[in-house]
């Protein structure tokens, strides 16, 4: 008898495959259809950065880095920084503190855009880069430049920083005023 129902499962599981069911195509539903893709974004603070094709999100280096953000075609990283409110300090302190960081400062030019009721102040600095940890030794970086906004916020400011070869800087310039840009949209 085990024999039997032994038998007629393996011959029953085997056929089954093969099996169609007639099915009305009325009550059929329509294949599902992936959702796009949303696209990626780093918050900081009270700003969502869109992140566009442009740039990728990646994981933050630190404790102090709010988010990171990779340039597509260049790999350049830059990265995003908040403190909370009050916290950070003040613009000028900021903007000093980054053309400081230059062992030789070539040029630098700081502006202020206005986005509604908020202001972001653009830095723009070239020469040779001190490169490093925020306490360890530094590795100068002749022909480089940095990259940075302050954007000012009642909730604390944001900062976004990005330092490569000049060259390289130059090129992301639209696409970095792009991601600036959408945080205000």
């Amino acid at each position: 008898m085990n024999y039997l129902i032994a038998f007629f499962a393996t011959t029953f599981l085997l056929l089954l495959p093969n099996v169609t069911f007639a099915q009305d195509d009325k009550g059929a539903e329509a294949p599902a259809v992936e959702a796009p893709a949303k696209p990626e974004t780093v918050t900081a603070g009270e700003f969502t950065f869109d992140l566009g094709d442009k740039w990728t999100a990646a994981k933050p280096t630190s404790r102090m880095v709010a988010g990171v953000a990779n340039h597509t075609a260049t790999k350049t990283m830059m990265k995003f920084y908040y403190f909370g409110e009050g916290q950070g300090g003040g613009v000028k302190a900021n903007v000093d503190r980054w053309k400081g960081q230059f062992k030789k400062l070539d040029s630098e030019k700081t502006e202020a855009k206005k986005f509604g009721d908020h202001t972001a102040h653009i830095v723009y600095c070239t020469g040779t880069y001190n490169d490093g940890p925020m306490f360890g030794a530094k590795t100068p970086k002749a022909d480089h430049a940095m990259l940075g906004a302050i954007c000012e916020s009642k909730k604390g400011a944001v900062f976004l920083k990005l330092t490569a070869p000049k060259a390289t800087v130059e090129k992301l310039r639209g696409d970095f005023d792009a991601l600036l840009a959408s945080a205000y949209k």
